[in-house]
């Protein structure tokens, strides 16, 4: 018996005598302690065909039972941690791979498969029986979990203690929560709990290094930075084959910077000259230059499949053996973008032609893409209002239906796939309104001419009206933006829809989609400018029916859909012309219209909205010293309104004060706690979440340091 047998034995042997248990339950647990059998190196044996597509087999490296220094979670018991590697081959001449750019110039073992492994992360009830035998299989954030205010759990990437899980949404329900790793670009070097993917290189058929052309976009907003490591390998470091320019703002004609003024310090790592000066605060640079040696990265998207596949068998490896009768993906911004293509090239279907995911929970990742499946990607980009628009990040299609491309006469949907293999999932979609602003969120449910689209069978789509893009700011905190960042926390909405995903899954309908449309007359158009080959337009003022708001810059900047030229084997997966070429082509989007004080009319109102302290947007602009009025990215805004009359009328607003909307604090309170049980009827909030709106309400409005109207409490 090795030290991991001896860890399990005993830990098992303290558990039955801790717990009440029955018969029954004992004999369970035995079954499942004997389906741990482990070898002297502590793999899980099992009989593997060498040419079997899939997990061949999984090792722990951490096995923590229990976990969370013993906490019972109800009915559920204790929870365990295994932490490992999984162990996966490819066979790179079947159709059921074919999709995967440059797998067939991946190195191959002696059975000709072509190998990977990836970290795992699995939180478990002991006593698998107690749970619910659903997979809640979060997809990591560039190697972070970031599920945390979700579930209910802090920790970050390593929840341990007691303490970490005091209310705990997920755990209390009795859900198996997994993490693995999948995306090739997470760094070496940080945390080591970071989940990673171990990938192969793609080499030419005579064994020499691929290369290709790569562009990097590159910004650091601070005036200290003096190097900037690549994405890849230079196939030379001679500066006169390469191209760095710099430009202040995204529509400044960019300048070309000689190649005697910067260096490669290495393969990967360029400098200014001389060494040690400083990359300029917040502005643009551009790199293209020839890479080599690309990873064959879209065996990530395989390496989800085939895990999932995995803990769905009675493999006896499997440390969920014949348990799992759910499996729901949550994702959140990136993730949510992979999920997208994930879908869309046919990964939710296994080897055996089931279903790998039942359900697929995406918050903020709008109808873009991941643009994992090329040679040379870069899945750690992500596109804003001023950022990253010259990346295969949003490519037709936008949408699950299936539509025909004008421009291009293709036909295709995110469903296509799926549904010629009967391997649909049923699929809940959010975003706030910066995805709207800076991802053009409306082509998720609009047709290619900006017409609404019905909701498709097992697509439900959602606003959450007035949101940013990221977490919730700080409340009176501007960070590199003009305007304080929006506070409004998303999360309440996210764990009732996720429960409406589950009952949808049992065979209760979700909520109707709520979203911006021309039927209801919520939606306005952007509209295209000279810039708009930079992948920005306009969204007029009048037509939004924005107010003038003292001291508030509108210029109504948005993302707009290029269709771009990336050359003639781009649908192979092969970028020729990198940047890529504006065809002068363009995808309608639009965005929510907002009533008289600017919050977005469309979507799910939360309290914030319904009964506002303040006007809430999606999008903000930067301050002068960071590239002012310039997009702000993720960041959206939060704009108080006055305290009374008199100061509102002082300082030339339209919007009225919190004294003319709620006479007094205790009318706001009731107000926001009628809000909050309307969504509760509507399924858009769950009855715990109610007191927290209440309770918020009751403090203060305290306003500090606020560019119009200083420092106020009401």
């Amino acid at each position: 018996m090795t030290r991991l047998h001896y860890e399990i034995a005993n830990q098992y042997h303290t558990m039955i005598l801790s717990m009440k248990l029955t018969t029954n339950d004992v004999n369970n647990i035995l079954l499942t302690f004997c389906s741990f059998h482990t070898d002297s190196t502590d793999n899980y044996k099992t009989s593997v065909d060498k040419r079997m597509n899939g997990i061949t087999r999984i090792v722990i490296d951490s096995f923590e039972s229990p976990t969370f220094d013993g906490k019972i979670f109800d009915n559920i018991g204790a929870y365990e941690k295994l932490r490992g590697t999984a162990y996966g081959q490819l066979d790179p001449m079947s159709d059921y791979n074919s999709i995967i750019t440059d797998l067939q110039l991946a190195p191959r073992n002696a059975a000709g498969m072509v190998q990977y492994s990836m970290d795992f992360y699995i939180l478990k009830p002991i006593n698998q029986f107690r749970g619910n035998h659903k997979i809640f299989f979060e997809i990591n954030n560039r190697g972070r979990k970031l599920f945390g205010k979700f579930a209910q759990i802090t920790g970050g990437n390593n929840p341990r203690t007691e303490n970490d899980v005091k209310r705990a949404f997920l755990l209390k329900q009795g859900y198996t929560i997994v993490w693995s790793g999948w995306d090739p670009s997470v760094s070496r070097t940080d945390d080591p709990n970071l989940l990673r993917i171990n990938l192969p290189i793609a080499r030419n058929i005579d064994g020499t290094s691929i290369t290709g052309p790569v562009y990097e976009y590159i910004v650091f907003d601070n005036p200290t930075s003096t190097f900037y490591t690549t994405s890849y390998n230079t196939n030379s470091t001679n500066t006169n084959v390469a191209t760095l320019s710099m430009k202040h703002h995204l529509t400044d004609t960019p300048i070309i910077i000689p190649s005697t003024n910067w260096i490669w310090t290495s393969n990967n790592t360029i400098a200014l000259l001389p060494l040690n000066k400083t990359f300029q605060q917040s502005s643009i640079y551009e790199l293209t230059y020839t890479a080599k040696d690309p990873y064959v990265a879209g065996i990530g998207f395989a390496a989800t499949r085939d895990f999932v596949s995995f803990l769905r068998s009675t493999r006896s490896d499997n440390p969920l053996a014949g348990d799992i009768t759910r499996v729901i993906s949550w994702s959140q911004s990136q993730p949510a973008r992979y999920m997208n293509d994930f879908l869309w090239l046919g990964f939710n279907r296994d080897s055996t032609g089931k279903r790998v995911f039942d359900g697929v929970f995406n918050w903020i990742g709008a109808g873009n893409g991941i643009g994992l499946n090329y040679r040379f990607a870069q899945s750690q980009r992500t596109e804003h209002n001023r950022q990253n628009h010259l990346y295969p990040e949003a490519i037709f299609p936008f949408t699950y239906k299936i539509l025909a491309n004008p421009f291009t006469g293709k036909i295709d949907g995110r469903n296509a796939r799926c549904m010629r293999t009967r391997t649909c999932p049923k699929i809940i979609t959010i975003n706030s309104a910066n995805e709207y602003w800076a991802k053009t969120g409306s082509l998720l449910h609009s047709d290619l001419e900006g017409n609404d689209l019905l909701s498709t069978t097992n697509v439900r789509y959602y606003l959450i009206s007035g949101t940013q893009h990221s977490d919730p700011s700080m409340a009176n905190s501007r960070g590199i933006c003009q305007q304080f960042g929006n506070t409004i926390d998303p999360t309440p909405v996210l764990r009732a829809l996720f429960i409406a995903l589950n009952q949808w899954l049992d065979g209760r309908e979700p909520p109707t989609s709520l979203v911006p449309n021309h039927l209801n007359g919520t939606a306005t158009l952007s509209v295209i400018t000279h810039h708009s080959s930079l992948g920005i337009g306009s969204v007029s003022q009048r037509p939004l029916r924005w107010p003038t708001i003292p001291n508030v810059l509108y210029t109504g900047l948005i993302t707009v859909r290029n269709l771009f030229n990336f050359g003639s084997d781009h649908d192979k997966g092969i970028i020729h012309i990198n940047p890529p070429q504006s065809t002068g082509k363009y995808y309608p989007s639009f965005v929510s219209k907002v009533d008289q004080d600017g919050n977005e009319l469309a979507g799910i109102r939360l309290p914030t909205i319904s009964v506002p302290a303040a006007t809430y947007t999606g999008w903000n602009h930067r301050l002068m010293e960071y590239a002012g009025n310039d997009g702000c990215e993720a960041t959206g805004s939060i704009i108080p309104f006055a305290p009374d009359l008199i100061t509102r009328m002082a300082k030339g607003d339209t919007r009225l004060s919190l004294t003319e909307r709620y006479g007094t604090h205790d009318k706001y309170v009731a107000a926001v706690a009628l809000a909050a049980t309307t969504l509760v009827n509507q399924r858009f909030l769950l009855s715990t979440d109610v007191q927290e709106y209440i309770d918020t309400a009751k403090l203060p409005i305290q306003i500090i340091n606020h560019p119009t109207y200083g420092n106020y409490t009401w």
